[in-house]
């Protein structure tokens, strides 16, 4: 429970609350014990493999983008997800590092990372260039591809991909969840999704890494 209540100590106070109506204060306020029971929950949890059907829910709200307001076609999707679920992705920081470590080594060609370490990469490969190597790169722009992965293939690549287990039936359990969606006030019914990496969840980056190798890989040859 300890380490429950640090993360969130860590947490700024304007952090959006969760689906599940917690707040960022109502969390800080709780006494130890809380946390204690709070940390049983979620160990049964993963024993479980899925989340109580009162925690399974999603609501997808399409914000404007910096800019743009009024503009057709460019909002974005953001998930409001139970802040227990975003507890616990949080939580589990340290195992995701763990099988980061490792996917980097297995898949050193692919480079899934923010649009600044991207530029140093290119930056790399051309100074390779300069000294006489041949380089191939090949950026793809995936500023839209988490709404697009659909579970069943997500599954199976990130599986492949040696995904910790626990971590991948959780987010999934979590994102086949009934989601509604917000736009201009309005709320839709629910519906129950079939794809869709949830931008907002804490797994969304490692889980569309896991998904990614084997189709690059097979756009050019990887190490050829």
């Amino acid at each position: 429970g300890a380490g429950l209540a640090a993360i969130v100590a860590a947490y700024p106070k304007n952090k959006a609350p969760g689906l599940d109506g917690w707040h960022v204060e109502e969390f800080k306020s709780l006494p130890q014990a809380a946390w204690d029971s709070l940390a049983a929950f979620l160990d049964r949890v993963e024993r479980l493999r899925r989340w109580p059907r009162e925690l399974r829910q999603t609501n997808v709200v399409m914000l404007p983008q910096p800019g743009t307001r009024g503009v057709p076609g460019t909002r974005r999707p953001i998930n409001v997800l139970p802040m227990v679920y975003r507890l616990w992705g949080k939580a589990r920081r340290p195992v995701l590092q763990g099988w980061r470590a490792q996917h980097r080594v297995a898949n050193p060609h692919v480079c899934t990372t923010g649009a600044l370490d991207a530029a140093v990469q290119i930056a790399l490969e051309l100074d390779m260039v300069r000294q006489g190597e041949g380089v191939i790169l090949l950026s793809l722009d995936l500023s839209k591809a988490y709404e697009r992965v659909p579970f069943d293939s997500l599954r199976r690549e990130a599986q492949a991909e040696g995904f910790p287990p626990c971590l991948l039936d959780l987010a999934l359990d979590m994102y086949s969840a009934p989601r509604r969606v917000t736009l201009r006030g309005y709320t839709s019914d629910q519906g129950l999704p079939h794809a869709g990496i949830p931008a907002g969840c804490p797994l969304a980056r490692d889980l569309l890494d896991a998904f990614l190798p084997r189709g690059i890989r097979g756009l050019g040859g990887a190490g050829h």
